[in-house]
């Protein structure tokens, strides 16, 4: 983990295990509103960033739902916005890496929220 005033950065192995937790770690965090029944997948609601960082619809298939695997998602980056915190996900072929700018009292919440999710030296 680095950070330096506004600016955070925190950095993963790739593993396959992060994937599933995507939504609650953005909603956790409060990156997003989930709203019920909307983007639903398998019984669970997603926010629109989220479900189509997660799933795409194949056209060669009838446009039946895929899941990105972390092979689909190298190079990709996602952004999530909000007033106090601006959140970029990078998938790179051997890591993830978080990016944020917040102030120090939206940092504390952010990385406690990391926390419940990962564990890092």
């Amino acid at each position: 983990m680095y950070n330096n005033g506004r600016y955070n950065l925190i950095t993963l192995e790739r593993d396959p295990a992060f994937l599933p937790l995507l939504q609650d770690l953005v909603a956790d965090i409060g990156l997003v509103k989930i709203k019920r029944e909307e983007y639903e997948v398998d019984g669970k609601s997603h926010d629109i960033t989220t479900y189509y960082t997660l799933f795409w619809e194949n056209a060669k298939k009838d446009y039946e739902l895929q899941r990105s695997t972390l092979e689909d998602l190298n190079g990709r980056i996602v952004r999530y916005y909000i007033k106090d915190l601006e959140f970029l996900l990078i998938f790179f072929p051997d890591q993830i890496t978080f990016i944020f700018y917040c102030n120090t009292k939206t940092r504390k919440k952010t990385i406690k929220v990391f926390l419940k999710y990962f564990y890092w030296k």
